[in-house]
């Protein structure tokens, strides 16, 4: 992930919350993808943890925790 998308999704982030849409994001803590980002929305998703098989779980588990 390049400092731009990081920046992109801060940006996104940031007009999520100023419009009170629900979102979540997802960091990578430990692994190859260390500080790798997700930003989960209630329609979509930004970034990557690295593996569409994990930014999948990752996404479901979040909006689980936001509805």
């Amino acid at each position: 992930m390049t400092a731009d998308t990081q920046l992109d999704i801060f940006d996104q982030l940031k007009q999520a919350l100023e419009k009170k849409i629900a979102v979540a994001t997802v960091t990578v803590v430990r692994g190859t993808w260390l500080g790798a980002k997700l930003l989960v929305l209630p329609d979509r998703t930004e970034g990557t943890l690295g593996s569409a098989q994990l930014d999948e779980i990752a996404a479901t588990d979040a909006r689980a925790l936001l509805d």
